[in-house]
């Protein structure tokens, strides 16, 4: 966790001084790595959406142990960011509690087969948690970010700029969302600050739960 940590440090300078951080797939990974490193710059309410209940549990209790003077406050709220009404309802109760000052969708997930066997269907599940998701939580955050100038932060991937085998769907989701980053960064420029950050090899779980052997 501290190895990935220190990777992210460049990325989380906009999530201190009291700020309200939103992470997605933030049970493990890069985006538990984030809730640390957000937590430990001083972000005040640093909010956790995932799937995994038992992982954004264990992640919240190791910041409290290993921040122990830290002051401020996770909240946890289990979202299938695969359906729009869950990832909207969570969304809603996150922004019923205070607004968000910093957007991190991190949430996805890769692909280890060829298209043949991923078929379309395959593809657009892909789309709707790495693109769609991002997408929607943007519009939804997006009021609140831009009154208070704050930031959207994007995780990307090296294969959106260099596609392989066996990645055609993960590859094209990558791809729009530097498409799609890149024209919204142009319109919010000078309100918010938007960026896309494409990490390359990390040792977490993504190859675990990708779709195909």
């Amino acid at each position: 966790m501290e190895a990935i940590s220190c990777k992210l440090k460049v990325f989380c300078l906009s999530c201190q001084d009291s700020k309200t951080v939103l992470v997605t797939g933030s049970s493990s990974g890069i985006g538990a790595a984030m809730c640390f490193e957000v937590a430990r710059r001083g972000a005040r309410r640093v909010v956790m959406l995932s799937r995994n209940r038992e992982g954004m549990e264990r992640v919240r209790d190791g910041i409290v142990k290993e921040l122990s003077g830290w002051d401020g406050s996770i909240e946890i709220y289990p979202c299938d960011l695969s359906s729009p009404s869950s990832r909207r309802s969570a969304v809603s109760s996150v922004l019923s509690s205070g607004p968000v000052d910093v957007l991190v969708n991190n949430a996805g997930y890769s692909q280890r087969s060829g298209f043949l066997d991923l078929g379309v269907s395959g593809v657009r599940s892909i789309f709707e948690v790495n693109f769609f998701a991002g997408v929607d939580l943007l519009e939804m955050c997006l009021p609140s970010i831009r009154g208070r100038g704050g930031s959207v932060i994007w995780v990307g991937s090296a294969q959106g700029m260099l596609p392989l085998p066996g990645r055609s769907g993960y590859a094209a989701s990558k791809h729009a969302v530097a498409g799609f980053v890149g024209s919204v960064r142009a319109e919010l420029e000078g309100e918010v600050d938007v960026a896309v950050v494409n990490p390359g090899y990390v040792r977490t779980n993504l190859s675990v739960n990708a779709v195909g052997e």
